[in-house]
């Protein structure tokens, strides 16, 4: 499906029955990540898969992407299929665009879970490493692509996945370059939600890879304890939904099924 919003047309998909759940991928992914997990939690649930600004099928607003517009043309999907609430699963920087729906528009959320994704902001060092990335993709954009997806998966997954591999960065660049480039400049601005995540009184959880070359394990089991959140630490590195389809469905599943609300004692 798409819709027309501002300069540009937004692509998402729906299908299922029941509560709504909106998946949101990641850097360099699109809406196609979740499709071993559609047929599963279409059963009993509405599901909405979107392709974030500069990605996938959707095209692009500007130079840069924030993550507050990222999440301003999710909202306008949720607005245009007249959905009032919804559980969102947000991968990496599809989390920071969940974040950002929850300090926009908290009654969005019932229910919200990181997987491989931080509340925190970048780092110094990590903004640096942005700046090298736009460098990259400006000047060598398909080397870029190849080592950045490389660079997400644990080293023992590298060959054991190597055709998902392949695969994942035959797609990614195929994405405009621009797009690219937006999205990691947005990412380097984005606002630290730990407090914000830490206080919302939604369902919450935290699913992380523990061999994450990008993520520390450590950081985000002390980001769930913190927050009162459910913590699932999985096989593998930052790419769960590849490395560990098995142990992501378990997570999400067993997560599904707590109930909507819980302010008052951890997960």
């Amino acid at each position: 499906m798409t819709l027309q919003y501002k300069q540009t047309q937004l692509f998402y998909t729906k299908v299922g029955s029941g509560p709504s759940l909106v998946l949101l991928h990641g850097f360099l992914e699109s809406h196609t990540m979740w499709k071993p997990f559609l047929k599963k939690w279409a059963k009993t649930h509405t599901v909405i898969t979107v392709d974030l600004l500069g990605h996938g099928k959707t095209g692009c607003l500007g130079y840069i992407h924030t993550m507050k517009q990222m999440a301003e043309s999710v909202i306008a999907i949720l607005e245009h299929e007249k959905i009032p609430t919804a559980i969102f699963i947000g991968h990496s920087m599809g989390g920071y665009v969940a974040l950002e729906i929850l300090a926009q528009q908290s009654n969005l959320i019932s229910k919200l879970v990181l997987l491989n994704s931080t509340a925190e902001a970048d780092s110094d060092e990590r903004k640096k490493n942005r700046d090298r990335a736009v460098a990259l993709l400006k000047s060598h954009p398909k080397a870029y692509v190849s080592m950045a997806i490389t660079n997400l998966f644990a080293t023992e997954s590298l060959e054991a996945f190597r055709n998902d591999i392949e695969h994942l960065k035959e797609t990614a660049i195929s994405f405009s370059v621009q797009g690219l480039i937006a999205a990691t400049e947005g990412m380097k601005v984005r606002e630290d939600y730990t407090l914000l995540f830490q206080s919302a009184t939604v369902p919450k959880a935290v699913i992380g890879g523990i061999e994450d070359p990008i993520i520390s394990i450590k950081k985000l089991e002390t980001l769930a304890l913190k927050a009162h959140a459910k913590f699932y630490a999985l096989e593998g590195g930052h790419m769960s939904t590849i490395e560990n389809q098995e142990g992501v469905t378990k997570a999400i599943n067993d997560f599904l099924s707590l109930p909507e609300r819980n302010s008052t004692h951890a997960l």
